[in-house]
């Protein structure tokens, strides 16, 4: 996962956008919760920012578990706060400095799944129930 795809719109806009699935410990210790990560990061005036979260974001959201005891919403909030904060941080050049990625992420954790997105992203949620018998 994580490899760059290019999508035109209606519009003959180019979108750049990175998607990014990670399985594994939550927390930088070993006694952490087991958990799957999902990231799709939409750039827009380059991909720049998009290549930054899709290369950042999990690893920061993993260091925040680490200083909690229990997963909230909260970890996901603070773990974008800080990915916009060190985003603006760092050296770039003009076309990178204009450059901003809406994302959606979901993080599936001891039978829970927790949900957060910027901007424009946006996640519908659904479940096919199946009668008995049908594949």
């Amino acid at each position: 996962m994580g490899e760059i795809s290019t999508a035109a719109v209606k519009s003959k806009i180019i979108a750049e956008g990175y998607r990014q699935s990670e399985s594994g410990l939550t927390g930088t210790h070993q006694f952490g919760s087991y958990g799957t990560f999902v990231g799709i990061y939409d750039g827009h005036g380059g991909p720049q920012a998009a290549e930054f979260a899709k290369n950042n974001l999990y690893k920061i959201m993993k260091s925040s578990m680490s200083k909690v005891i229990e997963m909230s919403a909260n970890v996901l909030d603070e773990s974008l706060l800080q990915l916009d904060k060190e985003y603006h941080m760092q050296d770039k050049d003009e076309s990178a400095a204009r450059a901003e990625s809406y994302c959606m992420v979901a993080l599936i954790i001891l039978g829970r799944i927790y949900i957060a997105n910027t901007g424009d992203a946006k996640a519908v949620l659904g479940r096919l129930v199946r009668p008995k018998g049908h594949v």
